[in-house]
């Protein structure tokens, strides 16, 4: 019965996507893609794995993890759910699932 429920939604759902010209594959609208942030200069933190009391971040598609230099700045410290980056300017925080960045222009 639930299988037929799902295959009537999705026939009766599919049309009113294809009316509306839009994509139900596209990516969601927080995504930026590759060329933009190459583009735009920008630093994108992608994901944080941790496993045990490591920690490794993705930032524009890279694996780095605390110590690591990503264009001039270095990762300094990686959160739960952010990483600070550090350069000559100050202090860069990068969040997840945000597109705010926080800049600190104070020194430690």
């Amino acid at each position: 019965m639930f299988k037929l429920f799902a295959l009537l939604i999705t026939i009766f759902c599919a049309p009113s996507f294809a009316e509306r010209g839009v994509d139900p594959t596209r990516p969601l609208a927080g995504f930026v893609s590759p060329e933009r942030v190459k583009k735009e200069g920008k630093l994108i933190l992608e994901s944080i794995f941790t496993r045990g009391n490591s920690r490794i971040a993705i930032i524009n598609g890279k694996l780095l993890k605390a110590g690591d230099n990503i264009g001039l700045y270095q990762l300094n410290t990686i959160n739960a759910k952010s990483v600070v980056l550090n350069s000559e300017q100050g202090e860069l925080e990068l969040s997840l699932f945000s597109a705010e960045v926080a800049i600190h222009n104070e020194k430690k």
